[in-house]
């Protein structure tokens, strides 16, 4: 099952996720089709945001763009990032429970609202 997620890429990165995270927090998931743990992580990602509430959740293919993944320095995927009013404020690498990615996203949120 695909998750719906925002898919972003290089051309729309700036508006999707940069320009988005000013109104809201967007937590990006950089994955690949071939990867089992991205398969695993994606609904757990995906569940947990719209638990939470008040987060974009992206999708980022590094098959089908790679100047962001390059940005970030993504060696391994999955790897997730959280961008706040324009800066990565959290992040992780690799397959998490889900009680663990519901903390995160929770902690994004609360970061993005102290900084208002």
């Amino acid at each position: 099952t695909q998750s719906t997620g925002v898919k972003v890429n290089d051309d729309c990165w700036d508006e999707a996720v940069e320009k988005a995270s000013h109104q809201q927090p967007v937590i990006v998931d950089f994955w690949a089709k071939w990867c089992g743990p991205c398969k695993v992580l994606g609904p757990i990602l995906e569940s947990a945001v719209v638990k939470v509430g008040g987060v974009t959740f992206a999708k980022y293919d590094i098959d089908e763009s790679s100047e962001m993944s390059d940005k970030f320095n993504v060696s391994s995927i999955p790897y997730v990032v959280a961008i706040s009013r324009g800066k990565n404020i959290k992040s992780f690498v690799g397959g998490r429970p889900p009680e663990e990615v519901e903390e995160f996203v929770k902690k994004v949120k609360q970061e993005h609202e102290l900084t208002k």
